[in-house]
């Protein structure tokens, strides 16, 4: 059985000790990374990403728009997650 998309996020072996601190450290290298494994990307890369960034107060966020490659194919987890499918 596989583990839900939760319980994959949560699995420290999944994950890199290291955090992202700066919009600079996102690679499409390191979202494929992160992306593949974590079941979230199934097959094919990142091919590349748009950034929109906001301020507030006392933060700075980014949200990623993230495009594919072709062969590029989203785990079903993911797609209900975020209630999209691939944007190449």
């Amino acid at each position: 059985m596989k583990p839900t998309f939760q319980a994959m996020w949560s699995n420290k072996d999944m994950m890199s000790d290291k955090v992202i601190t700066n919009l600079e450290q996102v690679t499409t290298e390191w979202l494929t990374d992160v992306l593949s494994k974590t079941e979230a990307l199934t097959q094919g890369a990142v091919a590349a990403f748009d950034v929109a960034t906001g301020h507030g107060n006392w933060s700075t966020n980014a949200r990623l728009i993230v495009h594919y490659t072709d062969e590029a194919e989203i785990g079903i987890s993911w797609q209900k997650f975020t209630g999209k499918g691939v944007e190449r």
